[in-house]
């Protein structure tokens, strides 16, 4: 198992547990802000700078783009600080292995589950629609990105339809006024295109990642 990290400015120090018991074979710190000094550890630790841009959401993409066809059987998908949405990390984390959950292809790594509705929010249905060329469907979602997702439900999705993902960061404003996908960004004072498109990734995650319900890209 892997742990992967979107992290800005945040302390790491939380991480000792981490590596002290080793709970992962490998840490992946992607920094967007400060350079990280994570704690002296027993397993590998990857620390590499990427541009402040497409918050959480690029990160991981990035990162399964990077790995996809060396990705670990399980991939924890964690913020720099985890506990705004998750408050025993490890404990969580030890429970999912206790209970042999990692038969599971997907597993809601937060201590909150949250709901939005799709077509009723732009922000949801700009992506969706961009992806999956279809009205939005409500989404049930782990709060703040957070995840641990297997190797079979992360290729499950091509490696070109990541690529595909990492590209609408790049090309947010163009996605933004695309006639019948595009949206106002007017009407989300205060708010970049590249943000707009990262933001429902946060809900889309589950989608993408279940087997069950979608045609497979």
């Amino acid at each position: 198992m892997d742990l992967v990290i979107a992290r800005y400015n945040e302390n790491l120090d939380w991480l000792g547990p981490f590596c002290e018991k080793k709970l992962v074979d490998r840490i992946f710190i992607y920094n967007k802000g400060t350079i990280a000094i994570p704690p002296q550890c027993k397993i590998p630790i990857s620390v590499e700078c990427r541009p402040n841009e497409g918050r959480d959401p690029e990160t991981y993409f990035y990162h399964i783009v990077k790995y996809y066809d060396h990705i670990s059987d399980h991939t924890l998908f964690l913020q720099a600080n985890p506990h705004d949405h998750t408050a025993h990390v490890v404990n969580k984390l030890l429970a999912f292995k206790t209970h042999k959950s990692v038969q599971s292809r997907l597993y809601f790594f937060s201590d909150k589950i949250a709901y939005d509705t799709g077509e009723n929010n732009p922000r949801w249905s700009i992506v969706y629609r961009y992806l999956f060329y279809g009205a939005a469907v409500d989404m049930v979602y782990s709060a703040g990105a957070q995840y641990l997702v297997s190797r079979e439900a992360i290729q499950y999705r091509s490696k070109a339809f990541y690529a595909q993902i990492l590209s609408m960061f790049k090309n947010a404003e163009k996605i933004i006024g695309v006639p019948g996908i595009g949206i106002n960004q007017d009407a989300q004072p205060g708010i970049s295109a590249i943000d707009l498109i990262a933001y429902p990734f946060e809900g889309i995650m589950p989608i993408m990642w279940d087997m069950s319900t979608m045609a497979r890209n």
